[in-house]
């Protein structure tokens, strides 16, 4: 709604914003999957899955 708003309200001003944005958010995912993938707890004994499995167990 804020982002709507600012949209309709600033014009191209606001469409420019809302690219920088996006831009911004767009740039923090590495870094932030990063820090992820850097401080997830895998416990010891766990294994990956099998070539062509998938990790995650099938229901129904």
């Amino acid at each position: 709604m804020v982002m709507t708003g600012a949209v309709l309200a600033l014009g191209h001003t606001g469409w420019l914003l809302l690219g920088v944005l996006f831009a911004g958010l767009g740039a923090a995912g590495p870094p932030v999957a990063a820090w992820a993938a850097r401080t997830r707890h895998v416990p010891q004994d766990a294994q990956p899955p099998a070539p062509g499995r998938s990790p995650l167990p099938r229901t129904g």
